[in-house]
């Protein structure tokens, strides 16, 4: 049965609750506008501090992490696990009970100078525990060795959280945002990994006649220097040794992404933005190599190549197109996605690039990459909010 795409869904809760992207690709980018909107007021004194227990760059860096790119990754990693292993995961009254603790914990870190520490731990810790849950059971059904690391990933972004939430209230000895550090290791290691996978699956499908070139001795050091820098990043005080490792990263990579014929995809904007956010890892890890061998000290640029430029680029790329294939669309971009890219786009100059020029206008720069990144997933939102709550056009379930 064919949908009418103009019919709206008469049940769209459960529409809503069917499978893991529908409700977090809402929530996400959501949250992720209210947390930006939130920061740049209170950078220009016209909000108050959060009535956080944390600081409000704390408060920024946790929300951002835990809060946007956990609710992204929560939705990506509950529908692509139904893929891999052909089983379900969290639907129905579970995942609306997953959407409920990601919302108590949003709620619980804001709030929570008026909480009780072990209260906000629990409620910020469930919803990741559920996605662990909705990720590794199919998996370990199915045998699926291969996906193993994905459960394993996320219970190591359960534990810097944890630990954070320790260290914030019961003074461990570890510095807070050495934590955050180590989270956002985790996330660059879930783009570097995942990245790798579909980004070129995708490419072929695109294009049928264009090869790819595998250098398949290449995986394994990349991976051993990937995870030696996120180690490194948390662990280590040796500045040469993180510098070294980032050098190896980036080198591994963009030897990768030499073969990947990366400039003749970029006229295509739905293949385009994901390549284009690849290969700022890279130039994300070549600036972290930097940073630690003294050759430049600016960690803010460093940080937001990675998060403003690689992770906003490429899950902007990946929730359009997941959205648009598991609901039966065509996978192209109109004149409203398109936009919605060149606006995200504009975040990253005024972000990274600008401020290399004319650091004496950082605070401008801040405020126009903050417009731009709100603009950006505000058009994702008014776009995909009546395709995400109502159902597939071919009638299929999920």
């Amino acid at each position: 049965m064919i949908r009418d795409p103009e019919s709206p869904d008469q049940n769209w809760g459960a529409t809503l609750f069917s499978c893991g992207f529908r409700p977090f690709f809402l929530l996400g980018p959501l949250y992720g506008i209210l947390i930006l909107f939130y920061w740049a007021g209170f950078l220009s004194a016209k909000f108050p501090a959060p009535p956080s227990s944390m600081d409000a760059l704390l408060w920024h860096k946790h929300e951002m992490f835990f809060g946007f790119v956990g609710a992204i990754l929560g939705g990506f990693l509950l529908t692509a696990v139904q893929n891999w292993t052909k089983k379900t995961s969290l639907r129905g009254g579970w995942l609306a009970f997953a959407v409920a603790a990601w919302l108590l914990g949003r709620f619980s870190i804001f709030f929570s100078v008026h909480l009780n520490p072990i209260l906000v731990l629990s409620l910020d810790s469930l919803f990741l525990l559920l996605v662990i849950e909705g990720v590794a059971r199919p998996i370990l059904l199915a045998g699926n060795r291969r996906n193993l690391f994905v459960p394993m990933l996320l219970f190591c972004l359960f534990a810097s959280n944890l630990l954070f939430h320790l260290e914030l209230h019961y003074d461990l000895g570890l510095e807070l945002h050495r934590i955050l550090d180590g989270a956002q290791a985790i996330i660059v290691i879930f783009l570097v990994v995942i990245g790798n996978r579909v980004i070129p699956y995708f490419t072929r499908s695109a294009f049928p006649g264009l090869e790819l070139r595998k250098f398949p001795m290449l995986e394994i050091p990349v991976h051993f220097a990937l995870f030696s820098w996120a180690l490194v990043s948390v662990f280590s005080n040796l500045t040469w040794l993180h510098a070294l490792v980032g050098f190896l990263c980036s080198i591994g990579l963009l030897t990768k992404i030499c073969f990947w014929k990366t400039s003749k995809i970029l006229s295509n904007p739905m293949l385009g933005i994901l390549h284009l956010g690849y290969f700022l890892l890279p130039i994300g890890f070549f600036m972290d190599a930097c940073l630690h061998s003294g050759l430049w000290s600016q960690k803010g640029l460093t940080v937001h190549t990675f998060m403003a430029g690689s992770l906003s680029l490429l899950i902007l790329g990946m929730i359009t197109r997941v959205s648009l294939g598991h609901t039966a669309r065509p996978i192209q971009a109109d004149s409203w996605m398109k936009t919605s890219f060149l606006c995200m786009i504009a975040a990253l100059i005024f972000r990274v690039i600008l401020p290399l020029i004319k650091p004496e206008t950082l605070s401008t720069f801040l405020s126009l990459s903050a417009l731009f990144w709100i603009l950006s997933f505000g058009i994702f939102l008014v776009k995909f909010f009546p395709i995400l709550t109502s159902a597939r056009l071919d009638g299929k379930p999920g």
